[in-house]
């Protein structure tokens, strides 16, 4: 997952580099990775 991550923040600062006008990137970026960061709420998602 980190790998993706990594990717992903190197193609965004390409297209920061290459394009010279006004852009939005959407997505969901609440996405749980590490069980560490889920507070509260159900946990049966994670296999516990």
């Amino acid at each position: 997952m980190e790998s993706i991550r990594l990717e992903t923040r190197a193609l965004l600062r390409t297209l920061h580099e290459q394009i010279n006008m006004s852009w939005v990137c959407v997505g969901d970026f609440n996405e749980i990775l590490r069980l560490s960061e889920k507070y509260g709420g159900a946990l049966e998602r994670f296999g516990i």
